[in-house]
């Protein structure tokens, strides 16, 4: 069975925009998902789904890996999109991995493809609405502040928050449309992926909460 899927062969990074709220002095940067074109994985990946007669629907290739000489395979995986919103996870993005023979035949895929869907990607919850759900959260994390103190609050006021709208599985690994939702992906602007959340674009639902604790 071939896999019909468009090619979008690219490694990313996130663009930003920044806003305040100076009677709460919360800063939150909205961050968007960039394709970065890369000559050097465009080709190696072309070439292997022409190859194996393999189109990539919405796929964002992150990586690509020719380890065919120690571990006779070649990698290659990828962020799925919709619309442009990338398909993410409560820590990271919701991948799709690939596996290619020393020969460049195709072998295996592991992750589900996004199914057909229907989703406005307009949301009505701004970014500064959907980080004021999360500080609510992490205030009311009193294992974190216990672990890391009481000016744990303060110190993410100060490093501010990211928040980048997403495209959010609520099963994980569903391949049923009515639980893909919009959402805000939101979390403390520093170089840990916790603690972070999920917040529906739509009506400023708290859908996944993971706190800091994890990290102690």
């Amino acid at each position: 069975m071939s896999i019909v899927l468009m090619l979008i062969i690219v490694s990313f990074s996130c663009r930003q925009s920044t806003s305040s709220d100076e009677n709460n002095s919360l800063k939150v940067t909205r961050i968007y998902f960039t394709p970065i074109q890369s000559d050097s994985i465009t080709s190696a990946a072309r070439s292997l789904f022409q190859k194996n007669n393999l189109t990539l629907t919405n796929i964002s290739v992150a990586h690509y890996q020719d380890d065919a000489k120690r571990t006779g395979f070649i990698y290659l995986w990828g962020v799925q999109m919709y619309q442009g919103l990338a398909l993410a996870s409560l820590v990271d993005y919701d991948y799709l991995y690939f596996r290619f023979d020393s020969t460049g035949k195709f072998v295996d895929s592991i992750g589900r493809q996004i199914p057909t869907l229907n989703i406005n990607v307009n949301p009505k919850v701004s970014p500064m609405l959907a980080a004021y759900v999360f500080y609510n959260a992490l205030e009311s994390d009193s294992a974190a502040i216990s672990v890391f103190g009481s000016s744990y609050l303060d110190s993410c006021r100060s490093h501010g928050f990211t928040a980048e709208l997403v495209l959010f599985d609520r099963k994980h690994n569903s391949s049923d449309p009515k639980n893909f939702i919009l959402a805000w992906k939101v979390k403390v602007d520093d170089e840990y992926p916790i603690p972070s959340s999920i917040v529906r674009a739509d009506s400023m639902q708290l859908i996944g909460y993971i706190g800091p604790g994890v990290l102690n």
